[in-house]
């Protein structure tokens, strides 16, 4: 019929949506302990090559309490605003952005409380998607930390020389339990769009849980959803 039912994941991990890979068509999604199901769109039909789907997993820091060195708090712009589910930016919601206008390189950090200690694997960064903009506040050189009691903090991934592009920097890294998740910025980007002005900025912080290893890894664009999977 129209409805896929497959085991859950052994690892545990739980997802909240599936849509169609072709056209983002939304499918009925359910989920229990023991299996999930997915139910295609009326009127359409499984492909007899191959159906792709894509299944969504929440963000552990969606709605979590979040903090920066400094913040832009406009309604358009705020700490909050990177951390609510949205991964896009409009004229009402652009995402976070630190507050210094220095023309300056400099340092800024952004920090969610996840309210409890999580197995995490996972930490994306979503870009600006408004524009000539698109790209523009994702740091150059950064780390991804984390913290049980935000105040010793462990270094999971660092990355130096990051180019301008309109992907997602994520960083993959062994699985560690943490209820605060830093990305600490040491090299920011000039905005030719915004005076010249080093700024950190980003539509959306995701932290997860996928159980990734180096052998095995699944990285998605978000600008078009299309997976790659990599086998070793």
């Amino acid at each position: 019929g129209s409805t896929l039912t497959i085991p859950a994941p052994a690892d545990g991990r739980t997802f909240s949506a599936a849509q169609l890979l072709t056209d983002g068509a939304p499918l009925a999604f359910s989920q229990s302990g023991s299996s999930f199901s997915v139910t295609l769109p009326a009127g359409r039909t499984w492909n007899a090559t191959d159906t792709a789907i894509a299944l969504t997993s929440p963000s552990l820091a969606m709605g979590a309490k979040a903090s920066a060195s400094s913040s832009v708090e406009n309604g358009a712009w705020g700490a909050a605003n990177a951390v609510d589910g949205s991964g896009v930016s409009n004229s009402s919601n652009y995402g976070y952005s630190s507050s210094s206008s220095e023309t300056t390189n400099h340092a800024e950090s952004y920090t969610v409380d996840l309210n409890s200690a999580h197995t995490i694997d996972k930490v994306a960064l979503l870009p600006r998607t408004d524009g000539v903009n698109t790209g523009y506040g994702l740091p150059v050189n950064y780390s991804i930390d984390s913290s049980a009691d935000g105040v010793t903090w462990t270094t999971r991934s660092s990355v130096s020389g990051a180019s301008l592009s309109p992907r997602s920097l994520t960083a993959i890294f062994t699985p560690a339990s943490a209820r605060y998740v830093r990305v600490n910025a040491t090299s920011l980007r000039a905005n030719p769009n915004d005076g010249g002005r080093y700024r950190l900025q980003f539509a959306e912080m995701a932290v997860g849980f996928d159980g990734a290893t180096a052998g095995n890894t699944t990285i998605t664009s978000v600008s078009t959803h299309r997976a790659l999977q990599g086998t070793g």
